[in-house]
């Protein structure tokens, strides 16, 4: 034979198509991401983090900014707890390692409490990149002085050690905090929704440490953000339980604590005017609910019967 006949091209197997083709296509985890941007989004956050693929619904990695903190706070597992020094009640400023979405509901749990100190925790957002914005001993009044930071403190009673509570930015500009009794409170409003926003936890008087466990947005196909290793069960370990204990440590009074009026959450007594807060009692309970169902069940069994004369 002197020629061949025209045979049509082999077929190629789906799986090999994408070798086949020599185009290169910058791979993307996220939409609209490029490795070079996803580089230096994780970049910012420390080498620790490993590739992001957790999917397009997911709202990517949640931790505290390496690189804009207190300058006595101390980062550890993975950037997501934060732990104060003991010996002062400042210096804890921090913020979240990227802008948080409008709605995105940020959990955290407090891990250390010394209640000996006036105030707690504060919670809040601003707009200003916490890489290029100095970072002041406190959020109230040092950052709110400025335009574009909305922070407040929350009472004491709802930063309890191991408390667990949520705060998210809605569409109409108000914060709203949840906490262990899920009942939703108004923290701020007026917030500025069209700009960036980064969470600001200013880990203040009484709250030592705090834990990041994640975000979560919508309800419905709810998107989350990268999943965490389970935390550990809180312990007291060296928190200073003063007040629950009934008993009273040498008073120390933060210079700096003010209050704003407008949220519901804020205490203006002082923590040492505040009721003790007593120890869980399983038997105590127990024979609580006993004498209600006693008295329950003789109430019923005196009272009169209807059709009786």
């Amino acid at each position: 034979m002197t020629g061949s006949p025209n045979l049509p091209p082999p077929m190629v197997p789906m799986r090999h198509l994408h070798s086949a083709d020599t185009t290169v296509r910058p791979h993307s985890t996220h939409r609209g991401r490029t490795p070079k941007k996803m580089k230096a989004l994780h970049g910012t956050i420390g080498a620790h983090w490993l590739p992001h693929c957790c999917g397009r619904r997911c709202l990517g990695p949640l931790a505290f900014h390496t690189g804009a903190m207190g300058a006595r706070l101390n980062l550890s597992q993975g950037a997501r707890r934060a732990e104060r020094a003991k010996d002062t009640f400042q210096h804890g400023l921090a913020f979240s390692c990227r802008p948080v979405r409008v709605g995105e509901k940020i959990r955290l749990r407090v891990e250390r409490s010394d209640q000996h100190w006036e105030g707690a925790l504060r919670l809040g957002f601003t707009s200003f990149p916490p890489s290029r914005t100095p970072v002041p001993a406190v959020a109230c009044p040092s950052l709110t002085a400025t335009p574009g930071s909305w922070v407040a403190p929350i009472s004491p009673v709802y930063a309890q050690l191991g408390a667990e509570m949520k705060f998210w930015v809605e569409d109409c500009g108000r914060v709203f905090i949840k906490g262990s009794d899920r009942k939703r409170y108004l923290l701020l409003e007026g917030v500025d929704v069209k700009q960036k926003l980064w969470a600001v936890i200013d880990v203040y008087g009484q709250t030592r440490a705090v834990l990041l466990l994640g975000s979560k947005m919508g309800t419905f196909w709810a998107r989350r953000s990268c999943p965490t290793p389970s935390p550990a069960r809180v312990s007291p370990g060296d928190s200073c339980l003063c007040v629950r204990n009934g008993r009273r440590c040498q008073p120390r009074h933060s210079s700096a604590s003010q209050q704003d009026p407008t949220s519901p959450l804020q205490s203006d007594r002082r923590v040492h005017d505040l009721p003790p807060v007593p120890l869980p009692n399983r038997v105590t309970e127990r024979l609580t609910a006993k004498r209600v169902g006693r008295s329950r069940r003789e109430r019923k069994r005196h009272a009169p019967q209807p059709g009786w004369p």
